[in-house]
């Protein structure tokens, strides 16, 4: 579901954080392997907007772990609370939201046939991606859509996709 939101128009979010953003990548460079928070990263040594960055980037190591798990064991229904979560700590926790891509996701999350939601792509704008039960997927889109409108006035588009193999590993042959 694409916002239609025009991510340039949230860069001054993300000029006012820049700074902040590279020294959290540089205080935070080892939090893509941890699943649990360090006692530093708990403590006052942080800033409390890297403090909460890190628990987003070490919760979603923990939510893409369980969610693998949930997928092997498909339990559709745990994978869609873990795209709800991943959403609902991007956008308050590590800050890569916007009104309009909660406002999508908060609308998905009332209709039935919607299992989970989450932004897709770097945030600041543009879409989200929701997992659907298949005998809902119409009904879904065009509840979305009229739900969208109706909230925040901008025509948008559904897009139906399906999850596919995705890439897989060979040789390079020359």
């Amino acid at each position: 579901k694409n916002s239609l939101i025009n991510s340039s128009l949230n860069l001054s979010s993300i000029d006012n954080n820049a700074d902040t953003v590279d020294v959290g990548w540089v205080q935070c460079d080892l939090c893509g392997k941890w699943r649990t928070l360090p006692s530093h990263i708990n403590s006052e040594s942080l800033p409390d907007n890297l403090r909460k960055r890190a628990i987003h980037i070490i919760g979603e190591n923990d939510r893409v772990w369980r969610g693998m798990t949930a997928l092997h064991q498909n339990d559709l229904i745990a994978f869609g609370q873990l795209m709800f979560a991943s959403h609902e700590s991007s956008s308050h926790d590590f800050g890569n939201r916007c009104r309009e891509l909660d406002i999508l996701v908060t609308c998905a999350k009332s209709i039935p046939g919607c299992l989970g939601g989450r932004l897709m792509g770097g945030g600041f704008g543009g879409c989200t991606i929701n997992l659907v039960r298949t005998d809902y997927v119409d009904s879904f889109c065009k509840q979305l859509i009229i739900a969208y409108r109706e909230k925040t006035g901008i025509e948008t588009e559904a897009f139906v996709v399906s999850a596919a193999d995705g890439a897989i590993g060979g040789e390079l042959h020359r």
